[in-house]
């Protein structure tokens, strides 16, 4: 009995709390919030008891913010700056967004009667906002595409994405679409430059400059590996490769001794004093019979390594100024592992197997060696691209 009623008097006190705080809600000036809770709540069970308080707080609530939106409005006004625009566009969607909201709630019964929610027409006024605030967005977007900078083209670009999403046919919205997503483009040029005695390989060079494998084109930057007439670059990327380091080639023998347990067939088994162990119908146990078996195994690699320095230089393309110089290195190793035996092959693993099935292969030149370093370099470089453009 005394948990019912304390069960009684937790659900009692969670509801008054809800009434409460939603009062606090309003008393705060968070008509928002209050709004919300009291929709929510309404819209659960309209003709509960709690239903009229909160009918009331509704009220309340959206009268309040309904003045301090139309007060924020009359003053946004009485000034053309370009944010208030968007202000009072945000004030009438705002408005526009309680009373339907509401509306799907009424009539509505207070604790004193019918309540009268008297909403204001908000439909023309939020039309004529959304248009002064599309004009706003499209005369500012031009005013910033006359300054000829990649900077405020995107801004432009971006303010002209919002006029699309408010009125899509706006006059002459696609072509200044167009102008400013093109005037925000940033061109880069890439090149490589040999500072070494050495002869770098064209398919190296192909490798590094096929720049689509690179995946470094994002929307408002374009790299080229050539240079296009009509395109004013901003940036130039130069690698220039300061040494090629080959090892020799090389090879390392060594024997390895192996030792495993296996199984070796089965066995009866013994106990302590060597009498065969039965089971319950006394018939002999069998077991596993494991044996120690060993090999040796003669495990040969052939090894050689390329090691790439290079300087990854970053030029400013309108006054050919070196902005910014990171260094670059990239080391490749050629390895070929493979052995034989002797003892029984059940001591091997499954990798020493499989080494048992390589042999002896022809070293890479220094020129394969440095194509097949290109994938790495280009890992590298991507790296760095992406971490300072």
């Amino acid at each position: 009995m005394k948990s019912i009623i304390s069960v009684c008097l937790v659900v009692l006190l969670i509801g008054c709390t809800t009434i409460k705080g939603t009062q606090q809600e309003i008393n705060s000036g968070d008509y928002s919030s209050a709004i919300h809770n009291s929709v929510n709540k309404i819209a659960k069970d309209k003709y509960s008891k709690k239903a009229k308080a909160y009918a009331d707080l509704l009220f309340e609530a959206y009268h309040k913010y309904q003045s301090q939106l139309l007060d924020q409005v009359n003053y946004l006004k009485q000034d053309d700056a370009f944010n208030n625009a968007e202000r009072i566009f945000s004030a009438y969607k705002t408005l526009k967004g309680n009373q339907q909201k509401i509306k799907p709630l009424l009539p509505l019964e207070g604790t004193n009667g019918s309540l009268d929610f008297n909403f204001v027409e908000v439909n023309s006024k939020l039309i004529k906002a959304k248009s002064t605030y599309a004009d706003a967005l499209f005369n500012s977007a031009i005013n910033l595409l006359e300054t000829q900078q990649i900077s405020e083209s995107r801004t432009a670009y971006n303010q002209l994405q919002k006029v699309k999403n408010l009125e899509p046919s706006y006059p002459k919205l696609e072509e200044t679409i167009e102008i400013a997503y093109n005037n925000g483009l940033s061109f880069v040029y890439m090149n490589l430059k040999n500072s070494t005695q050495m002869v770098l390989p064209k398919a190296f060079q192909e490798s590094l400059l096929s720049l689509n494998t690179y995946n470094l084109n994002d929307f408002w930057t374009v790299y080229h590996n050539s240079k296009l007439p009509n395109i004013s670059y901003d940036r130039e990327i130069i690698v220039d490769f300061q040494q090629f380091n080959y090892s020799p080639e090389r090879l390392l023998e060594r024997e390895i001794n192996l030792e495993r347990e296996v199984v070796d067939g089965w066995q009866y088994k013994l106990n302590r004093k060597g009498d065969y162990v039965l089971d319950e119908d006394g018939n002999r146990v069998k077991e596993d019979r494991v044996v120690v078996v060993k090999a040796l195994l003669f495990e040969t690699i052939q090894s050689k390594e390329v090691e790439v320095l290079a300087n990854v230089k970053f030029i400013d393309a309108l006054n050919q100024q070196q902005v910014l110089s990171k260094p670059m290195r990239s080391l490749f190793v050629f390895e070929n592992k493979f052995a034989t035996y002797q003892g029984d092959i059940r001591a091997l693993t499954k990798a020493d197997r499989q080494l048992l099935q390589g042999q002896f292969v022809d070293y890479p030149t220094n020129e394969m060696m440095l194509i097949d370093a290109a994938n790495d370099i280009k890992l590298k470089l991507k790296s760095i691209l992406k971490n300072n453009m």
